[in-house]
């Protein structure tokens, strides 16, 4: 038996019943439930999600998760063979609107400067390779209020493609702001789960309920604090993925300058 260190909010409740293990890392189990929702059981030294259990050091290579493994999530516990793991989900918490202004892009740029991938092609401090020149292509757009950016769906290699890792901080903070067409998110959500990772997929539907790993949440909710922005910015940069903050952080940029222009727009 085992007992979950912290939990996010689904777990019990939009991600219950059956489900199978879909991949094994060294920090993270990532099972598919029947509602393709991704269940992500990790060590403690990852960040909260709305999708994830964490457990404490040691207790995930104990569990000894295997591809295929059958489990089942009641309301809070997780079954897995001979194994429970008892978890409590996290309260539902009201998150405020936290606008930005031209000195948050300004902050969000400086960090970005010293990421990787399509941000620095997006910044024109690399040429980079073809695939991170089309994610840099599409922000533009996205930026500009054009919502082409379907897109960017399944673009680029890894768990969590770059394009969907932009999608996600780009919603996230388009929800908290109230200007996200719940339409198109939807339409992304769908081609997501049908053409890109169930892992990206899952990041991005909660992102369009405004609802994100802590690390990303650091950031949106620093936006009028220069100091603070600056140190989540890179925080995430460097501790989530190879490029998967630097990523999100992108997607964050292109609406924090979209929200902008629709207060000029609006003078």
């Amino acid at each position: 038996m085992y007992w979950a260190e912290r939990c996010g909010t689904a777990p019990g409740s939009l991600i219950a019943g059956t489900g199978y293990v879909e991949t094994v890392f060294k920090k993270a189990v990532n099972i598919r439930m029947k509602n393709d929702i991704c269940l992500s059981i990790v060590d403690s030294s990852l960040d909260l999600a709305p999708n994830r259990i964490i457990l404490p050091p040691g207790a995930l290579e104990q569990i000894r998760f295997q591809p295929n493994d059958s489990v089942w999530v009641g309301k809070n516990t997780l079954f897995h063979h001979c194994n429970m793991v008892h978890f409590s989900p996290s309260p539902s918490t009201k998150w405020k609107a936290i606008y930005p202004s031209g000195t948050s892009i300004l902050q969000i740029k400086r960090a970005l400067s010293l990421g990787r991938g399509a941000c620095r092609v997006f910044l024109g401090l690399d040429t980079g390779s073809i695939y991170e020149q089309k994610v840099a292509g599409l922000t533009g757009t996205l930026a500009a209020g054009m919502q082409s950016g379907t897109n960017l769906i399944g673009l680029g290699p890894g768990f969590t493609p770059a394009g969907d890792d932009v999608l996600t901080g780009y919603c996230a903070l388009a929800k908290r702001l109230g200007w996200l067409d719940p339409e198109w998110h939807l339409r992304s959500v769908e081609k997501a789960f049908a053409e890109s990772t169930i892992l990206s997929a899952t990041a991005l539907y909660f992102a369009g309920r405004g609802q994100v790993q802590g690390l990303l949440d650091n950031v949106l909710q620093a936006l009028t604090d220069q100091e603070l922005l600056a140190s989540a910015c890179l925080i995430l940069i460097n501790e989530v993925g190879t490029t998967s903050g630097s990523d999100m952080l992108l997607g964050v940029l292109a609406a924090c300058m979209y929200t902008l222009t629709r207060e000029n727009s609006c003078v």
